[in-house]
């Protein structure tokens, strides 16, 4: 039954290309009886030429139908072989790409759980795996195995004594190899799961190169990662190889047993009369023709358990609930921007409350900017507006509407946001721009630069804005990183902004170019500032202050001061740091 199973789970990649599968596997079948007519033809040629020395023409017929069927059998096998390697390629592909859009359109929270390093390691080995499985086991091993079957078909109308002891053999081999792989397939799952640890560390720490070198933990990364690889997957899998050898020798042990016992019968049978020197011949090329197969099944059986235990841990990905986009949910034709909380609760973990009865009103076109200490709810409460996460308890309206009633991607792309650390692709200035509206046209792109104060030092680039940026955006500076994330969120001329104050590391310049891109950024577009620095949110419309996950005050910077609390504590602590 498992089989079944885990065959429908291969069939499920092989069945966009089914028709193609079909064709292949009428040429492979037909490859394959031409394959089990070679010994049957080259025994009787044996007996022709020692019964019948005078029969020369039909030696040469023989001899003719011999090589066409060899010569036709090679042919058709390779063409096989070759077109089902580009299935297997095609097949691998559509797993990654299929694997990359669901993880892509998980929910924010599984990316907050889990490591890039680990999904992406699963996602390689499983279309890696694929692959395999497709090109060596379904377009090569099973055509051989159907060789060995018609073979065996043969053998039984010709000596049937033979052929018993072949399928014995067989049945034989097939036993021991399944028995021994059991423990094989179990020792696979712990492999992987300590390769994808030991990948998923080795991706953070190239990740963050910067940081290593700037630590000076060169030397304290490199013992790490040599734990992860030398020890801890080491161990794991030198038992795996362990199992993996004793499979090998006990399949050698049996097949060169199980060789000379029919062989050695056949050899008998020869002696007492009872068989000819060609079937003699033709029992040892149908042991020539079981051998090769026999030899790879432990590889291709081992291939195939392994790899779909390597499939299914990617399915425990794929079978993970994405966001529900809402695609019927209401659009606002003309949205203004205005948002309300509404006694909105949320937590990550339950019992765990992360914004208790949050409620407040941002008017259309306003400037909120949101204070607090570290922890206490300022990021979860911006986060909660596009949906990246859904409130607990309260409602979160858009002019009126709750937004949990909204089509998902229309929310999402009237709301643009500037994170105080700037990730850009590994792509051209150009790019990393459009990707804030992908059909954007070029001059589009410049006037969104010009506005960011960011085309000035784009076109002192040898490239322009044809220019890479490097891994995250490593080849600029912090502040045109920055100019350049501003870009992106002009350009998508969003109704409602979300800043994680973003001039906090910049030099005086730097800020000032900034600071003017984020001001026109800012006019007429209701936004949200997480600040950092209580200098920069004098002029906003409203300050909501956050402590233990509520808002203890709210209302201008003027009005806070004046009323000796909370954000006065705050402003005060900044100011007199300062002093």
């Amino acid at each position: 039954m498992e089989i079944l199973n885990e065959a429908k789970l291969l069939w499920k990649y092989l069945k966009k290309y089914k028709r193609e599968v079909q064709r292949l596997t009428v040429f492979a079948m037909l490859a394959s009886v031409l394959s089990a007519l070679v010994p049957f033809i080259y025994g009787r040629l044996i007996d022709v030429i020692s019964l019948k020395p005078q029969s020369f023409s039909f030696v040469l017929a023989l001899l003719g139908v011999w090589t066409l069927a060899s010569v036709s059998s090679a042919f058709i096998s390779r063409t096989v072989g070759f077109r089902g390697s580009v299935i297997g390629i095609k097949a691998s592909n559509d797993l990654t790409c299929k694997a990359a859009s669901h993880i892509i359109n998980l929910p924010l929270s599984f990316h907050n759980e889990k490591k890039t390093g680990e999904i992406f390691a699963r996602i390689q080995r499983a279309d890696r795996y694929l692959f395999q499985i497709i090109d060596d086991i379904v377009f090569w091993f099973l055509p051989h195995l159907a060789s060995i079957l018609f073979g065996i078909v043969i053998l039984f109308f010709v000596e049937w004594r033979l052929a018993i002891g072949i399928v014995f053999m067989v049945l034989g081999y097939f036993a021991i190899t399944i028995y021994k792989t059991k423990p094989l397939v179990e020792k696979q799952s712990e492999l992987n799961k300590a390769y994808e640890f030991a990948f998923g560390n080795l991706y953070d720490a190239l990740s963050n190169v910067r940081v290593i070198k700037s630590c000076a933990a060169e030397g304290f990364q490199t013992v790490k990662t040599e734990r992860d690889f030398k020890k801890k997957l080491a161990k794991v899998f030198k038992n795996f190889v362990g199992l993996w050898y004793s499979l090998h020798l006990w399949q050698d042990i049996f097949y060169a047993l199980a060789f000379v016992v029919v062989f050695g019968g056949a050899i008998l049978l020869l002696s007492r009369g009872v068989i000819s020197s060609g079937k003699l011949i033709m029992s040892l090329g149908y042991l020539g023709l079981v051998r090769l197969p026999l030899k790879a099944f432990g590889f291709h059986w081992k291939a195939f358990r392994t790899g779909i235990t390597t499939i299914k841990r990617l399915e425990e990905v794929l079978s993970s609930d994405t966001e529900d986009f809402n695609e019927k949910g209401k659009i606002i034709k003309s949205p203004r921007g205005e948002i309300e909380f509404r006694n909105v609760s949320f937590s990550y973990k339950k019992g765990k409350p992360v914004l208790k009865n949050i409620s407040f009103v941002a008017p259309a076109g306003k400037k909120i900017a949101l204070v607090g200490g570290s922890g206490e709810g300022k990021t979860t409460l911006v986060d909660l507006i596009s949906l990246y996460f859904k409130p607990n308890k309260g409602k979160i309206l858009l002019d009126g509407i709750d937004i949990k009633d909204l089509n998902l991607q229309f929310l999402r792309k009237i709301i643009a946001y500037v994170p105080q650390e700037i990730s850009l692709f590994n792509d051209t200035v150009k790019n990393n721009i459009r990707y804030g509206k992908p059909d954007a046209t070029d001059q589009e792109i410049i006037w969104a630069a010009k506005a960011a104060n960011a085309h000035q030092f784009i076109e002192s680039f040898p490239q322009k804005y044809d220019t890479l940026v490097g891994e995250r955006g490593i080849k600029l500076s912090t502040g045109q990183k920055q100019r350049i994330a501003i870009a992106r969120a002009l350009i998508r001329d969003p109704k409602i902004l979300i800043l994680d104050e973003a001039t906090s590391s910049l030099d005086a310049e730097s800020e000032r170019l900034v600071q003017e891109a984020l001001d026109r950024l800012i006019k007429g577009r209701t936004t949200f500032i997480v600040a950092h620095r209580l200098s920069t949110i004098k002029n906003a419309d409203k300050i909501l202050v956050l402590q233990k996950g509520k808002i203890v005050e709210q209302g201008t910077h003027s009005q806070l001061i004046k009323k000796k609390g909370a954000y006065w504590k705050f402003y005060s602590l900044q100011f007199k740091i300062k002093k």
